[in-house]
């Protein structure tokens, strides 16, 4: 890593993250145009945008949770032994069966 550390890395990347995520016009305007559909239009708007808004990110937050446990779990096979040797013949393969596809074709 750099000079600012493991652990300075990961915050910047966050802060990125988040950043990018809440000033994104494109997701300000589809929540705006999506969660509109479900208000009422005779109570006040302002409310029933931050629960709504606020059960959005919570709903997207379980899901992306769900995908980094995903993640850690597929790091550890792919970076088992086996999974290394597996790649490589894999690899090994689709370049031995493509050389004849390829020749083939020209």
């Amino acid at each position: 890593m750099n000079d600012i550390g493991f652990v300075g890395y990961r915050s910047a990347n966050l802060r990125a993250g988040l950043l990018t995520g809440i000033l994104n016009p494109k997701t300000i305007r589809f929540h705006m145009a999506f969660l509109a559909q479900f208000m009422n239009p005779e109570l006040p708007m302002a409310p029933q945008f931050q629960v709504l808004m606020a059960i959005s990110c919570a709903v997207v937050f379980l899901i992306l949770f769900g995908y980094a446990l995903l993640a850690a779990q597929a790091r550890h096979r792919i970076k088992s032994l086996r999974a290394r040797k597996s790649k490589g013949y894999a690899g090994g393969v689709f370049l031995l069966g493509g050389s004849p596809l390829v020749a083939s074709t020209r």
